[in-house]
């Protein structure tokens, strides 16, 4: 394993972190090997990825954890002086609990395509952008435990990769030490399509050039995306999973979810259209030009939002905390909702009447939100 690999390996185990606290452990862990200077000593003395996080989300500050009980979240939008976290602290003592991870590296050729389907179950992949001719798998093992397979095959100019339970190619187990690493040489991309289905794995995707991303079923899963260029359509149905979303350029993105912890942190989007049930979506500093959102059930919390066009939303049951990064229209309607809106628009409201309703304007302005409320908490900013 070396500094990058576990880098990758450290940022899918920290998907339980909010965006900004996982971007601070990560340049941490960076400057630390950077000072130690020996790649292997610093991961020695770090610990396996998934003890490392397991041991920073334990000592962090609730409100740097995505809560896993959304529903009974408080305030969004209330920012309190803290002392830095001690890093140093945390694991100056590390290296005396930790043994030498035993592992293998197997390596395989791929050959090329233009478009990609990953379909797993129980397994951690990592897909990134490498400094190769051909496409590469490469495995970090644990050959004293046995494991899934893990098998590949060309259809067309699709490459298919999935988990089996009899390959004789790459073997794949299910410890905590082992992972699957692609990457891609720059030179195919864009791909044309990267369709998933994934079942109880954990998958990140960095840096890659798509025209389309299709999720076509993730279950009980993590996915990670980071830096990605998707030309057109963006497509996520998830149940029971965990949603990181960092950096994504996309003309389209639609978002079918149940039971989901989706958080997006500097994103670009043309067309946004979300159905999601019993979720937490954040989006923070995110730029978008019209959106429709159905919530059920929900927390939903945007923050620095820059709104080019509109943005439509209709809740039921939800708790929501909106703050707009420039002013906006607001066409407002709820029922049985409790509101907290600024004063501005508080004195426009007739609060006799139900369901209440608000049209407020703002001259010149291009930007209008519309909200459609029922049985909710809604926050303004």
């Amino acid at each position: 394993m070396n500094r990058a690999d576990y880098l990758l390996l450290l940022e899918q185990e920290l998907a339980g972190l909010q965006p900004h606290a996982r971007q601070e452990v990560l340049d941490y862990f960076q400057e630390y090997f950077e000072e130690k200077g020996d790649d292997q000593k610093a991961i020695q003395d770090l610990g396996k990825p998934r003890e490392a996080a397991q041991e920073i989300m334990a000592n962090l500050p609730s409100d740097e954890l995505i809560s896993e009980n959304p529903l009974e979240s408080g305030p969004v939008f209330q920012a309190t002086a803290k002392e830095p976290f001690n890093w140093k602290k945390l694991f100056h003592d590390s290296s005396t609990k930790t043994s030498e991870i035993n592992v293998q590296t197997v390596e395989a050729q791929l050959p090329d395509f233009r478009q990609l389907k990953l379909k797993l179950e129980s397994m951690s992949l990592i897909v990134q952008v490498g400094q190769l001719e051909k496409a590469q798998l490469r495995y970090q093992m644990n050959p004293e435990e046995t494991g899934v397979t893990l098998d590949y095959q060309l259809e067309g100019d699709c490459l298919v990769l999935k988990t089996s339970l009899d390959s004789d190619r790459i073997l794949e187990t299910q410890s905590e030490d082992s992972y699957a690493i692609l990457s891609l040489p720059q030179r195919l991309l864009p791909l044309t399509n990267l369709s998933l289905t994934l079942s109880d794995s954990k998958l990140t995707i960095r840096n890659l050039d798509l025209v389309d991303l299709f999720c076509l079923d993730l279950s009980d899963s993590s996915l990670t995306l980071s830096q990605l260029q998707v030309q057109e359509e963006c497509f996520l149905k998830m149940k029971d999973g965990q949603l990181s979303v960092t950096k994504l350029e996309t003309k389209k993105l639609d978002l079918i979810g149940d039971d989901v912890q989706a958080n997006f942190s500097q994103s670009n989007c043309d067309q946004l259209r979300t159905s999601l049930s019993d979720c937490q979506i954040n989006f923070n500093r995110c730029q978008l030009a019209t959106g429709d959102l159905d919530l059920t059930d929900c927390v939903g919390v945007l923050e620095q939002l820059q709104l080019a066009n509109r943005l439509n939303c209709q809740a039921d049951d939800c708790v929501l905390s909106i703050q707009l990064a420039e002013p906006f229209n607001l066409e407002l309607e709820a029922e049985d909702s409790v509101l907290h809106l600024p004063k501005e628009m508080m004195d426009l409201l007739n609060l006799d009447e139900e369901p209440v309703i608000l049209d407020y304007s703002v001259a010149d302005c291009p930007s209008k939100l519309t909200l459609r409320c029922n049985d909710c908490r809604v926050t303004l900013a």
